[in-house]
């Protein structure tokens, strides 16, 4: 079928059927692969309104990147003036080795950002990640989570509120009150990182260190849990209630 015109327009690469109501403003198209600036979008059928520049897609819905960028779902409103789609029922964005879930998911095109509300989950190698609300940036990897924020990693259960974590370095970044739960020992910041491939982590607001009776606190804490290894600066305090001891310094280090 002949394309549309070039450049913002959606144009029809491919159809099975094309079948006209003229009443209603749209054509209904059977296995349309619709394009647009290098991204095609594909599903079972579409409601396509070519004088408003969008269209509503149904079952097996494929969206493709030049990027390679993939996105899944069974419903989708696409507009081609602000290239935003808003996809519904099982999404499942693939951007290399990171994938989005969710139910509910809108896509700037342009700016290559997702976004979720009602709950999702990324999968990056082993790390699980799942929050209420969720910012993906597809160009920079990264993605923000708010609300009841979960991070599950091998060495490593991290809950906190407000997080952002990069897929290429795979690190997470702490903005408000975090427990990290490993095997035999917590760690508790306001504000930091923590590294899920080397487990090092850097914390700089209201930490503490706890592992059996032993806790330790600092104004900036460093913790290599392979290592063993514990390090504070700045008003620290080690207690050991087993010990009955406590120990207060300008720096401290645990093994």
């Amino acid at each position: 079928m002949a394309a549309f015109a070039q450049g913002r327009q959606i144009e029809i690469r491919s159809s099975e059927l094309v079948k006209g109501f003229q009443s209603s403003g749209f054509v209904r198209i059977i296995r349309p692969v619709f394009s647009q600036e290098g991204s095609t979008l594909a599903s079972d059928s579409a409601d396509f309104n070519q004088s408003a520049n969008t269209f509503e897609a149904f079952g097996h819905v494929v969206i493709t990147q030049p990027s390679g960028t993939v996105i899944y779902s069974d419903h989708l409103n696409y507009d081609g003036n602000t290239k935003v789609a808003i996809l519904t029922n099982k999404v499942k964005m693939i951007d290399g080795d990171a994938t989005l879930t969710t139910d509910h998911l809108t896509y700037n095109m342009t700016t290559k950002i997702g976004t979720y509300i009602d709950g999702g989950k990324i999968v990056n190698d082993k790390n699980v990640l799942t929050s209420k609300n969720g910012y993906y940036f597809s160009a920079s990897r990264d993605a923000y989570f708010r609300h009841d924020v979960v991070l599950n990693s091998p060495d490593a259960l991290i809950k906190t509120d407000t997080l952002r974590y990069n897929s290429n370095s795979k690190i997470a970044y702490f903005y408000g009150p975090t427990n990290i739960y490993g095997k035999d020992d917590t760690l508790y910041t306001e504000n930091g990182t923590y590294n899920t491939q080397n487990d090092q982590a850097h914390f700089g607001k209201n930490n503490l260190y706890t592992q059996g009776s032993k806790s330790l606190k600092g104004d900036s804490l460093f913790y290599d849990r392979k290592a063993g290894l514990g390090r504070a600066i700045g008003n620290v305090f080690f207690i050991d209630t087993a010990e009955n001891a406590q120990l207060r310094g300008g720096i401290g280090t645990y093994h």
